[in-house]
C-alpha cells in the first residue's frame, strides 16, 4: 500500500510538472517564461521528491491518527 501511494505521488508529480511546463511555455509571453518554468520545476520537484523519499523509506507518510494536534 505504501509503495502504491509513493508511486502514485511520483506519477502525479511528473504529470503536473509536464502539464505546467507545457502551459507555461505556450501560454505566457516571452519575458515571463523563465520565471514560470522555475516555479513549475519547483512544483514538479516537490511532488516527485516526496514520492521518492517515501519509496526509499526516509520519510513516512502521515497516518490518519497523526493528523491534528
Amino acid at each position: 500500500m505504501l509503495l502504491l501511494f509513493s508511486v502514485l505521488t511520483m506519477l502525479i508529480g511528473l504529470l503536473a510538472g509536464v502539464m505546467f511546463h507545457l502551459s507555461a511555455i505556450y501560454m505566457l509571453p516571452e519575458n515571463l517564461r523563465p520565471g514560470a518554468l522555475g516555479i513549475c520545476a519547483g512544483i514538479w520537484f516537490m511532488f516527485a521528491s516526496q514520492g521518492m523519499l517515501i519509496v526509499l523509506g526516509i520519510v513516512e507518510p502521515l497516518k490518519p491518527d497523526d493528523q491534528g494536534a
